[in-house]
């Protein structure tokens, strides 16, 4: 059981595996099972409580009991996400505040690193919303709907002030053949491509900055390379105008109701 993936420290985890087995232990006891050295099974159990995950009971001799790990084990998690949350914000101020006073030499990062959807979505709003003369997009499927009419809506602004938008889809043939018409007449350009190796998706704007998110089923989050080098967006613009040569347009099958690829 991997307890120490929850943050908790290597006696605190051994002490709280031993509770969750479902009785009462004393201080005593959890020495002699959990290998946890005896001074340091009190001041663990005192941790543990006050991370919510475990209860205390007084008498003659004090023990400790488990809360429920269907309830305690969310409520601690999502406690410790509004804390790292609240420090995130703290620190993220500081730091502005310290490029304000200028007493740190602040140097733009080449590459930087992310984890999940949230943060990806994060990611194109932002760029999106900064984009002055192009945003260049593939990999996406259109296969399924999530939350790409959302992202149609953040689309609208750029587009209004003549941003050339463009999309070279990926993937099987199966496609959402509504919400493609939905972009094209937003006034989207999108082509078809299909890639060999379909795993990652790629957004360049003006040829400036650049989101690589890689997406394979054996990964348990996805992976969001943010490319803030002008050099190194140009070359990956490049590769979208090439795959955009060798893209073909898209129209809908009727008979086999799937979009299919055509040139004209």
């Amino acid at each position: 059981m991997e307890l120490k993936t929850l943050g908790l420290t290597e006696y605190e985890a051994k002490i709280y595996k031993e509770l969750l087995r479902g009785q009462r232990f004393t201080a005593k006891q959890l020495a002699e099972c959990s290998t946890v050295p005896p001074t340091a099974v009190y001041p663990t159990l005192q941790s543990l409580r006050k991370k919510n995950l475990i209860q205390e009971f007084s008498g003659e001799q004090k023990q400790f009991e488990a809360l429920d790990p269907k309830i305690a084990i969310p409520a601690y998690m999502e406690n410790k996400k509004k804390i790292l949350e609240r420090n995130s914000e703290i620190i993220l101020q500081e730091i502005e505040q310290l490029k304000k006073e200028k007493t740190i030499p602040f140097q733009k990062e080449i590459l930087s690193l992310s984890l999940g959807q949230k943060a990806s979505v994060a990611i194109y709003e932002n760029m999106i919303k900064k984009a002055k003369k192009t945003i260049y997009i593939i990999g996406w499927r259109m296969h399924k709907i999530k939350d790409k009419y959302t992202f149609l809506h953040h689309f609208k602004e750029p587009i209004k002030r003549k941003v050339d938008v463009r999309l070279i889809l990926t993937g099987g043939s199966e496609k959402a053949w509504e919400l493609i018409q939905a972009y094209e007449r937003a006034g989207i350009k999108i082509k078809y491509l299909p890639l060999e190796q379909d795993k990652f998706t790629m957004l360049i704007i003006d040829g400036e900055e650049c989101k690589i998110t890689l997406k394979d089923k054996t990964f348990s989050e996805k992976y969001n390379i943010h490319v803030h080098d002008t050099s190194l967006s140009l070359a990956l613009e490049m590769y979208f105008k090439n795959c955009w040569k060798k893209a073909k347009n898209i129209q809908k099958d009727n008979k086999e109701k799937k979009v299919k690829t055509k040139k004209r």
